[in-house]
């Protein structure tokens, strides 16, 4: 401590050593303004004049000349200063000792928080009304100065308003930026890199006026973004706006009034320019509307159920574009005359016209309407692309074109006094085929028209249309400068220390923006609690800017050329309309990291106030927590703040209050880190946390964490077969990774009314068979895995985790399904039906059983002959009647013939699974009756019937003998 105190007294008795000065009189000021040169106050030429400079460890002595003035000499150096140089001015016995570096660099690494307002403004009114540019940021920011370089970051929020007025048209943009950002890297004292974004969300609002017509868009914009980066001389510029809302507009024109109301779905612009050129173009506009027109006696009401206008373009291609309209609406109008009156009212059926990626690929129209009153009659209108082809032009060219057929046809009944109606009595029927390129950005694009028309004046013919088509290339979108549209950097160059008042050097790295400086009286400035020795400092702008800055520069210590405030007000010309863009900002430090500016002794250690875990820390890298650990430290010093989870194997975490690593906002004593662990850890830890500042002086405070337990991950699945039909078996494989183990993995088929089937462990897969449960619908059924680690965590799941995480879904990932597939209905057996006739018709109720797991929709049957005639080869449906019963009732002819007749049925499931047909027979037989005389034939019938029953077991006692005979067992009964 003793040896760190002593070192920094050295720095500060270095820094502020008094210029040798043997003449009080004498003194050398540093004069950067014009080129590299000193004035030396109270001096003559006869003096001894000498220049040294140490430039990468070489000593050097330049040629120099000088010239006398009113006060004194002025020495005028050959080169030009560098970054790093060390350059020694002396004028006989008095030297000046100067050390190059940059501005807003001390000579000793650095890390500062800031605190930062700025505005750009840029409003003025003409002869077409008020236009106005207005971003207003506030935030805070993080400097570090280390060797040659400063990298600078500032994190806040902010507003940006826009008001743009033609002689016509309004058009307000206001957006509140959530999320403003910007980071620089500044090396050698010039600009090396810059990063801008800014996102948001406000309102729109677009109003437009010429005489009677008006339109007004209302518009939430729910996204905007602002994107601006800079890598030496490349400027990237991206924006994006994503917005919707409603639109209204109206259009008189003469006595007719058109008004427009609809909705605007998407309203979506992106662009972005590389280096001058634009390489990206989208805009985009989707929603719906209604028209309606209308006059004294007319009125058209249009739906537009979908517009679409979609244009991208990328590197001067354009390659999406789309024009779509869609809809459909009436109308109607009177013509009213001194001797009849007529109404016409119609139906506009299908309005739809779509241009995609340049090229026309539908044009429908559908009209129908009607005349009535003193005149009737109808008419209509039809057009389609009919066919797509090839035509030749006049010049014998071929043109690749759409066939455009349009029908149009007027039916007048009777004109009844109607003038609309002279001549025309009757039918009046037109065709007409026009052949038009398909490209359709190019002009005059009907190459060929064909016509043919009946009615009073029929004709017909084809005509080729002169210097058709003219090829014509869509343009791309070009850069345009907007309202706003500047580039402000702050300024930039080369300083030299320690300065003195009087001394004037120019930062000139900034292009088009140099800033002259004069340091000013020194004085004590409050910089993070300290007073502390700076210069005051003005400067004015020049080259394509005018403005001035004020500030105070630190004199003294480490921090020696640190900027403790500035104050920048910049006009910058906007191009050729000679109205400027305003530039205002508010800088100051707030907080010094490092160095210290305060000792030793009067250092007080930080103090852990309080330890807070933002969301779970969940184990094999299963979820992340935010530990957010607030430090109060009365000198504003604490350089770290780390933990110990080598417990969780991430050794020690270093925690940020600069923005990094999951911290909100920079420079607010609350330091935080992203934990993550990829262990088999879990339950309740403790870990200590350590503060430590500048000094080495260390706290600490113990706390614990709640690590959960991720539980498995199923990684792979096999399902074999992937279709099959219920109360069929299948084979499910499984792969599921825990590192603590995977205790048991079971397949859950309850909400199916199934079991719950424990799988079984082999080389790492789980398989069982199963069986597919009666009550899973046919299609496509997800299957639920539980999963159940050593630990006793356990999930369920119904996909894979191929990312090995819960929290994180893979594009890979796949649903654990079956396709069930569905069986159709079963009918069941059904004996002859016995069909009695008595010479008279009869009826007869056919019945037939048919059963389906998923319940059987219908029951149809061809009963053939005992069909409506005509009727034999038609399906007819059933009734249910209950009990898996299915009937139709039917009137028997008497003529039908005695015999058997085929019936086919053939049943249909809920999810229209249709049976293979059944068929079975209807016999038709003669009714018997117990009483009377029988047909003569039916009794020839039974008297053969009869004579066969004797005759029969005469016939097979006979058969029986024959067979006794021949195989000698009569031989054998005489031998006994």
């Amino acid at each position: 401590m003793r040896s760190r105190a002593l070192l920094l007294v050295c720095v500060f008795v270095m820094a502020v050593i008094p210029v040798t000065n043997a003449q009080p009189n004498v003194s050398i000021i540093i004069d950067w303004n014009d080129g590299h040169s000193y004035k030396v106050l109270g001096a003559n030429s006869d003096g001894d004049v000498v220049v040294e400079i140490t430039r990468n460890g070489s000593i050097f002595f330049p040629e120099f000349e000088i010239q006398n003035f009113s006060e004194g000499i002025k020495i005028t150096v050959s080169i030009s200063p560098e970054y790093g140089d060390e350059i020694t001015v002396m004028y006989d016995d008095i030297h000046r000792d100067i050390r190059v570096t940059a501005w807003n660099q001390p000579l000793f690494d650095h890390e500062v928080t800031t605190k930062t307002n700025w505005q750009i403004d840029q409003s003025w009114e003409d002869e077409t009304g008020p236009q106005e540019y207005r971003l207003n940021f506030s935030g805070q920011g993080w400097q570090k100065g280390f060797e040659s370089e400063i990298q600078t970051w500032e994190l806040g929020e902010g507003d940006l308003t826009m008001l743009q007025t033609t002689n016509e048209s309004t058009t307000f943009l206001s957006l509140l930026l959530e999320s403003i950002w910007m980071n620089q890297s500044i090396q050698f004292g010039q600009l090396k890199s810059q990063f801008f974004d800014a996102k948001g969300n406000g309102n729109l609002t677009i109003t437009a006026s010429n005489n009677s017509d008006g339109l007004s868009i209302q518009a939430s914009v729910s996204q905007a973004n602002i994107n601006r980066s800079q890598i030496g001389d490349i400027i990237d510029e991206y924006q994006k706006l994503e917005a919707n809302g409603t639109m209204s507009m109206s259009i008189q024109e003469d006595e007719s009034l058109t008004e427009i109301d609809g909705e605007i779905a998407v309203l979506y612009i992106e662009t972005r320019d590389v280096g001058g050129q634009r390489v990206l173009d989208h805009s985009q506009l989707e929603g719906q509307a209604d028209f309606i027109v209308s006059d004294e006696s007319t009125r058209m009401d249009l739906s537009l159920d979908l517009f679409s206008l979609i244009e991208r373009w990328e590197n001067d291609s354009r390659v999406v574009q789309l024009y779509e309209l869609d809809g459909d609406g009436t109308f109607g109008f009177t013509d009213e005359e001194d001797n009849a009156s007529v109404n016409v009212n119609g139906t506009v059926v299908d309005f739809h016209n779509k241009i995609e990626n340049g090229f026309w690929v539908i044009d429908d129209l559908h009209v129908d309407g009607q005349i009535s009153g003193d005149a009737s009659g109808s008419f209509g209108v039809v057009r389609s692309i009919e066919q797509t082809g090839k035509q030749l032009n006049d010049s014998n060219v071929l043109i690749d074109v759409v066939v455009i057929h349009q029908e149009d046809w007027f039916n007048l009944t009777g004109a009844g006094g109607w003038s609309g109606g002279d001549g025309l009595v009757g039918s009046t029927h037109n065709e007409s085929w026009s052949y038009d390129a398909v490209n359709s950005d190019w002009e005059n694009r009907t190459v060929k028209i064909k016509w043919r028309q009946t009615g009073p004046d029929p004709s017909t013919g084809e005509e080729i249309k002169e210097r058709s088509p003219v090829i014509k290339d869509p343009e791309p979108p070009e850069v345009q400068q907007l309202l706003g549209d500047v580039i402000i950097n702050r300024e930039q160059g080369l300083v030299p220390l320690p300065l003195q008042t009087g001394d004037k050097f120019v930062l000139d790295k900034q292009h088009d923006l140099p800033l002259s400086i004069e340091i000013g009286q020194s004085m004590m400035h409050a910089v993070d609690g300290h007073d502390i020795s700076c210069y005051a400092w003005n400067g004015t702008y020049s080259g394509g800017a005018t403005g001035q800055a004020i500030g105070v520069l630190i004199s003294e210590g480490p921090l020696e050329g640190l900027n403790g405030y500035i104050s920048r007000s910049i006009e910058l010309p906007f191009d050729d309309i000679e109205q400027d863009v305003v530039f205002n900002e508010n800088q100051s430090i707030e907080r010094i990291l490092s160095p210290s500016v305060v000792s030793g002794a009067d250092n007080s250690p930080p103090e852990i106030m309080q330890i807070h875990l933002e969301g779970s820390i969940i184990n094999e890298g299963g979820g992340q927590g935010i530990l957010q650990i607030t430090v109060d430290d009365v000198d504003f010093n604490t350089q770290s703040v780390t933990v110990d989870f080598t417990a969780l194997g991430l050794g020690v975490i270093s925690l940020s209050d600069k923005g990094l690593t999951g911290d909100k906002v920079i420079g607010d004593d609350v330091w935080t880190a992203i934990i993550g662990t990829e262990s088999i850890i879990f339950g309740e830890k403790e870990f200590t946390a350590i503060a430590i500042d500048a000094f080495g002086a260390t706290t600490s405070s113990n706390f614990t964490l709640e690590i959960g337990n991720q539980a498995p991950r199923l990684t792979q699945f096999e399902i074999i077969p992937t279709s099959l039909a219920r109360g069929d078996m299948a084979v499910i494989n499984v792969h599921a990774i825990d590192d603590n183990g995977v205790s048991s993995v079971w397949l859950d088929l309850r909400e199916y009314g199934g079991e719950r089937l424990l799988l079984q462990e082999e080389n790492g897969i789980w398989a069982s068979s199963f069986t597919i449960p009666n009550d899973m619908n046919p299609g496509k059924r997800v299957l639920t895995i539980e999963l159940i680690d050593e630990a006793g965590k356990s999930i369920f799941v119904t996909t894979t985790q191929k990312s090995g995480q819960h929290h994180l879904e893979h594009n890979d990932d796949e649903e654990l399904s079956v396709m069930v597939l569905n069986t159709a209905p079963t009918i069941a057996e059904q004996d002859p039906y016995v069909i009695e006739m008595n010479n008279q018709n009869q009826e007869y109720t056919f019945s037939i059983q048919s059963s389906d797991l998923d319940g059987v929709q219908s029951v149809e049957a061809k009963l053939g002959v005992f069909s409506i005639p005509g009727n034999e080869d038609t399906w007819q449906q059933l009734t249910y009647v209950g009990n898996d019963t299915w009937s139709i009732s039917v009137t028997v002819r008497k003529g039908v013939n005695i015999g058997s007749h085929e019936i086919q049925y053939r049943a249909t499931d809920v999810f229209g699974s249709t049976s293979t047909i059944y068929s079975t027979v209807a016999k038709v037989v003669e009714e018997t009756g117990d009483n009377g005389a029988m047909d003569s034939d039916v009794l020839s019938n039974n008297q053969l019937t009869y004579i066969g029953l004797f005759i029969l077991p005469l016939i097979a006692l006979g058969v029986v003998f024959v067979l006794i005979g021949r195989s000698g067992i009569a031989q054998k009964f005489k031998d006994l």
